[in-house]
């Protein structure tokens, strides 16, 4: 519906609403199409404003479920995360839809949503048959189905989902950005950032694009187009806490470690038990020299989640540099038993075992490393050196590549 249309509609059924304030449908349509026009406020002034006796029918609860799931979307796109008071509430009022009318497959679609929201995933996808059934031609459908089968890691069925969804809607900003997510999770970050590109040319304010942008020209190594996307993000969701964090990221890689850190105070400003964020800040203090201020976050970030290896790892860097080698290679054995191919953390384990002239530990390590990494050459290298050690007089050979 086209600027002129919907200003048109909502004109003639505010007029007819004013006449007759009990008809349930024609104010639940009304209520939809102020929330289309991107008004949710307008919608809700509408809905409350509906006599007791209309909530006998699902229109009114169908359109409260909606009106809720918008505010969800609102918060998560301001803050990064789900709130879970409102999707019960959203839950609330499918039911109560669902009660009034099993056969509204719009309830059903709108309860397989905030199912997912919930995490929900085997319910959310009951709901979603239901209403496949009972309206098989609605356009959300598939697009929901793309959105659940990705949450739930079935990439290959969230694809199929998300094709048909394209030959339903063209160019839609919700299609192209869930063929985004699923080319990055395939590796294809190039074709996700065209389809992230495409969302946010249709919606230059579709958060979760220009999040997703970012992390894949991050991890493209083009920092530049990243740090971009960082400090659009940042600068219209300050409370974001996962933009936040990829700003600090960025501006880490690209040795920034004073704007870096005042962008992980804030990050923990909001949320002071931010595993990943301390774990950020203790790496900052040691880039910096300042280790001593390190040890805090670090162990806060163990405390708040121990099987985070990371924090064991750079916990054991810090150790190293405090020429604390027991504690150090303890806590480096700890984050190989939480994460076994962690690469750094193995040869830091091997080094600190080949130093210590204990060659037969010191083999047994290193063949750990290349069990992981066949063609590492430092591993291959130290073990004819700790094989000299039980041979002194036998020529080194160098080992083939």
């Amino acid at each position: 519906m086209q600027g002129g249309q919907l200003h048109y509609a909502i004109e003639v059924l505010s007029e007819y609403i004013e006449d007759e304030p009990s008809d349930s449908e024609i104010r639940a349509r009304l209520c939809l199409l102020w929330l289309r026009k991107n008004s949710p406020s307008t919608s809700k002034k509408i809905l409350d404003r509906a006599p007791e006796e209309s909530w006998n029918n699902d229109n009114l609860h169908i359109m409260n479920g909606r009106l809720i799931l918008s505010d969800i979307d609102e918060k998560r796109d301001k803050t990064g995360k789900l709130d879970q008071l409102l999707i019960i509430d959203a839950l609330v009022s499918f039911d109560k839809a669902i009660e009034l009318n099993r056969e509204s497959g719009l309830a059903w679609l709108g309860r397989a949503r905030a199912l997912r929201y919930q995490g929900t995933h085997n319910d959310a996808e009951v709901s979603l048959i239901r209403a496949r059934r009972l309206i098989p031609n609605h356009p959300s459908i598939p697009i929901e189905e793309a959105q659940l089968f990705l949450d739930m890691n079935n990439i290959e069925q969230a694809n199929a989902f998300a094709i048909e969804s394209t030959t339903i809607l063209k160019n839609n900003p919700t299609v192209l950005f869930l063929k985004g997510v699923i080319a990055a999770r395939m590796n294809r970050l190039d074709e996700a950032i065209s389809f992230f590109t495409r969302t946010l040319e249709i919606d230059p304010n579709h958060i979760r694009a220009r999040l997703n942008r970012c992390s894949a020209t991050f991890v493209k190594d083009d920092l530049e187009n990243a740090l971009d996307d960082a400090n659009y993000l940042v600068e219209h969701c300050p409370e974001h806490e996962s933009a936040r964090f990829r700003k600090a990221e960025i501006l880490m890689h690209l040795g920034d470690w004073k704007e870096a850190e005042k962008e992980l105070r804030e990050l923990l400003n909001m949320n002071a038990g931010h595993p990943t964020g301390l774990i950020l800040l203790g790496k900052c203090m040691i880039a910096m020299g300042r280790s001593s201020q390190a040890e805090k976050p670090l162990n806060k970030a163990i405390e708040l989640n121990p099987s985070l290896s990371d924090a064991w790892f750079q916990r054991g860097e810090l150790y190293l540099d405090f020429n604390r080698i027991d504690e150090a290679l303890s806590d480096f054995k700890q984050a190989v038993k939480i994460t076994p191919h962690h690469i750094d953390a193995r040869l830091r384990i091997a080094a600190i075992l080949h130093e210590g002239n204990n060659p037969e530990k010191a083999i047994i390590a290193w063949r750990n490393i290349l069990d992981i990494d066949p063609q590492n050459r430092l591993a291959r290298r130290r073990i004819e050196e700790c094989k000299q050690t039980f041979n002194p007089k036998e020529k080194i050979i160098s080992p083939k590549d």
